[in-house]
């Protein structure tokens, strides 16, 4: 029976570390709306591969800081688009550029909505949205809250709100990016969309001391600045083997989950059928021995009737 147990504790542990393993963290979520303090502060988060983000749509009953008066219905209506860095830094959106995806439209104020983003490097669906270690993701909001505005590309809450998100996916565990939350906002100096609105770049300082002023030649220019696209170059043209490995390989360890919980089950059953069996076996000879001691109180008793009967007959003949 010991045996038993020890197998079925095994089964279901393995069957736990392999149905667990391709999960990852859940960040806190974010409430997609222009009155979340998140949108005042410092706006770069640093993520890990295999986490997962819920973005809510902002509805009636969900508040997200003090006010003298709740939001009205009509004003809680906003879209959420994944860009590149051009895009959010300007909030203004170019549909035909692929890069660009509109990934949640918020027009249920009353009921509660969310997407759900997932940093993966490949996506188990077509629809599915990729993201690759090291590399910068951008999302904007261009709805000013009204339904009419759902449809909009530019401006917006990215433009007056400042309602924008800037993420960056750690290449492993070890990246130093994501060990501290002050190593992840070092990378804000590096984005320029990151800035404070209306701020603009700081002027070099000149030396007005002429005798100390260098030769021009020694003045190295600064390279210009390029945005991080938020994907690679083609990525719609994706690689049909690759994706049909990890495809396969989601498959397989589906299948091992379902394999070790079906052996569990299994096991557990022949351990209550053999606990069954040896109670059964434990009633029938309970039962046998009380039969025997009752047989052999009827012998006794016979005998002793005989006896008491051949007694009186002598008796009767004296």
């Amino acid at each position: 029976m010991k045996s038993c147990w020890s197998s079925r504790t095994l089964v279901l542990v393995l069957g736990f570390f392999f149905c667990t393993e391709i999960r990852g963290v859940v960040y806190k979520s974010i409430v997609w709306s222009p009155e979340n303090p998140i949108f005042k502060a410092n706006k770069l988060k640093c993520v890990s591969l295999k986490s997962r983000l819920n973005i809510i749509c902002p509805i009636l009953s969900l508040i997200v800081s003090d006010t003298d008066s709740p939001p009205a219905k009509e004003n809680l209506y906003e879209n959420l688009w994944l860009v590149d860095q051009a895009a959010y830094d300007s909030c203004n959106i170019t549909k035909q550029d692929n890069n660009n995806k509109q990934l949640l439209v918020c027009n249920t104020p009353l009921q509660m909505k969310h997407y759900t983003i997932a940093f993966v490097e490949m996506s188990p669906t077509v629809q599915g949205h990729e993201f690759e270690p090291g590399k910068d993701y951008y999302l904007i909001g261009t709805s000013d809250g009204t339904p009419s505005s759902l449809i909009n590309t530019e401006g917006g809450h990215c433009k007056t709100k400042k309602m924008k998100m800037h993420f960056h996916v750690c290449n492993d565990s070890k990246d130093p990016h994501c060990l501290s939350e002050e190593n992840c906002q070092k990378l804000l100096t590096k984005h320029i969309g990151d800035s404070e609105p209306g701020r603009e770049p700081s002027e070099p300082e000149i030396n007005t001391d002429h005798s100390t002023v260098e030769p021009l030649s020694t003045i190295s220019p600064s390279p210009p600045y390029a945005p991080n696209d938020a994907f690679p170059p083609n990525r719609q043209h994706m690689d049909a083997s690759k994706e049909a490995s990890y495809r396969l390989g989601i498959s397989l360890l589906i299948l091992i989950c379902l394999s070790l919980l079906a052996l569990s089950a299994y096991l557990g059953y022949r351990l209550h059928r053999k606990t069954k069996e040896e109670s059964t076996c434990i009633t029938n000879k309970n039962f046998e021995v009380r039969m025997s001691r009752a047989s052999e109180g009827a012998d006794s008793t016979d005998g002793e009737d005989s006896r008491t009967l051949i007694s009186r007959r002598n008796s009767d003949k004296v």
